[in-house]
């Protein structure tokens, strides 16, 4: 069984911006050309970069496809505004979270500087009393050693 697995290798442009490639390939889409149900095999080889790359012209336009893609590209804009606001709000509750974080750090910095403090005072009294003699008094008598 002789299989020739072979494919078109693109050399035109890159796109300089969404819209263009919206514009180029957003038909090809919306016409299902890209999904196609048949699988895909061609018996041309596989091309060099031409000598002058330029990108295929789109298809003639038909008013529906123009209105299909119009919608296409209102949606788009529509969902990358939403993501921009989203994406605001992410950025502010950001910022209080560092704030709030940096406020927790301090408040712990200074209590742990409190104990420390507090545990010193009581190794000092500690040891203040180690140092004292204590007087041990007998009950029921008056004699203390």
């Amino acid at each position: 069984m002789d299989s020739d697995f072979s494919s078109t290798v693109d050399t035109s442009r890159p796109f300089t911006s969404v819209k263009e490639a919206v514009a180029i390939f957003g038909e090809r889409l919306l016409l299902g050309e890209f999904h196609s149900p048949k699988p895909f095999s061609s018996g041309t080889p596989v091309k060099g970069p031409s000598p002058s790359p330029s990108p295929s012209p789109p298809p003639t336009k038909t008013p529906q496809d123009s209105g299909d893609l119009v919608d296409v590209i209102k949606k788009l804009e529509a969902e990358l505004e939403k993501t921009k606001v989203e994406l605001k709000l992410l950025k502010e509750r950001g910022s209080e979270t560092e704030v709030a974080l940096a406020t927790l750090n301090a408040q712990l910095h200074k209590n742990m500087s409190k104990l420390a403090q507090a545990e010193a005072a009581a190794a000092g009294k500690a040891a203040a009393a180690a140092a004292t003699p204590t007087k041990t008094c007998l009950l029921y008598t008056s004699r203390c050693v």
